[in-house]
């Protein structure tokens, strides 16, 4: 084999890996990317140190929150984005149904829409919704696993008391 034909038979195999090379890469960066699971905090009651939770681990809108004792699953955990707080089982957010201001209001889930049902703020050791002026709390200080989860307005009480685990 002649010089000029090893040479040429060398650049095209140093070509045809580099070629292949760029395109493993750019097929790899094409490639949609997981997104990353998150690992929420837990939001337990101070007066029974039980967790707030989506009941019956129901992913869909409007699905209820109470309280249950912790066990560390998706329903259970919490994060922050903003001032709206979102589930780990679903990444919808902590809402205030159908938008109901008054004392008594349920909590469910929701598409994240950041609107005034979805805000909240660490006050002491209370959550409250700034523009309802209402806290967290365990309907009528119900100590049992299934309590309901409401808003009102804002006291002292352990049952409006809450702590991150």
């Amino acid at each position: 084999m002649s010089t000029s034909r090893r040479s040429g038979s060398l650049l095209a195999a140093v070509i045809l890996g580099l070629v292949s090379l760029f395109a493993t890469t750019a097929s790899a960066s094409e490639r949609p990317v997981k997104p990353r699971a998150n690992v929420g905090f837990m939001i337990a009651s101070n007066m029974n140190n039980r967790c707030l939770e989506i009941r019956a681990s129901n992913p869909g809108s409007g699905a209820l929150v109470n309280m249950w004792d912790c066990h560390g699953g998706t329903s259970e955990r919490w994060y922050w984005n903003g001032t709206t707080i979102r589930s780990d089982l679903n990444g919808k957010c902590l809402d205030v149904a159908a938008g109901n201001g008054e004392n008594g209001a349920a909590l469910n889930m929701w598409d994240c829409h950041g609107g005034s049902p979805q805000q909240w703020v660490w006050d002491g050791a209370r959550l409250r919704n700034p523009v309802f002026n209402r806290c967290l709390t365990i309907a009528n200080a119900n100590w049992w696993n299934g309590a309901s989860v409401i808003i009102w307005d804002c006291n002292l009480g352990s049952h409006q008391q809450w702590h991150t685990t």
